[in-house]
């Protein structure tokens, strides 16, 4: 899985500056935490060119995918939630397992807890930020969307978020 996302995670390090042991992100938790921060990515990323990629027929996506099973759009979008919101949720539930066992804590105690806690933060904010470019950079927009969201141009939809 990379959806050119993943090999990012690793350059947190040379942002934030703190150097995580290679062990830390050998972890299966890890490694799983990355892998569904890169498809929640990709997902997204999916209904967002959904009809830049079905009018250009460049590609298929798992909404396109999804849409060909279902036979409805709106089922389809609706179980694509679904499956992201599961993502996230696993996510949140290994994030709280690494707190437990001291990999990472909300206020660290050494350098290496703090060099890890860094990197998964870092990687919960490429997926954030991925999300809010995509909605705010305009790439995305298109006035004949599926979706209402892609509907409304980005000026506006960021005026209505952050209003």
């Amino acid at each position: 899985i990379n959806v050119g996302i993943r090999p990012l995670f690793p350059l947190n390090e040379i942002v934030s500056g703190k150097q995580v042991p290679d062990s830390f992100t050998e972890f299966k938790c890890v490694k799983r935490f990355c892998d569904l921060g890169t498809l929640v990515i990709a997902h997204c990323n999916d209904m967002y060119s959904y009809e830049q990629e079905v009018c250009s027929k460049t590609q298929l996506n798992s909404l396109e995918l999804r849409c060909n099973l279902t036979g409805s759009l709106a089922e389809a979008f609706a179980a694509q939630l679904h499956g992201i919101a599961a993502m996230l949720e696993e996510m949140d539930l290994i994030e709280r397992s690494m707190t437990e066992t001291k990999l990472i804590a909300s206020e660290p105690t050494t350098a290496e807890q703090d060099a890890q806690t860094e990197y998964i933060n870092c990687v919960k904010d490429i997926v954030v930020s991925n999300h809010v470019w995509s909605l705010l950079g305009g790439r995305y927009y298109s006035p004949t969307s599926p979706f209402q969201e892609l509907r409304i141009p980005p000026h506006d939809f960021a005026r209505s978020v952050f209003a």
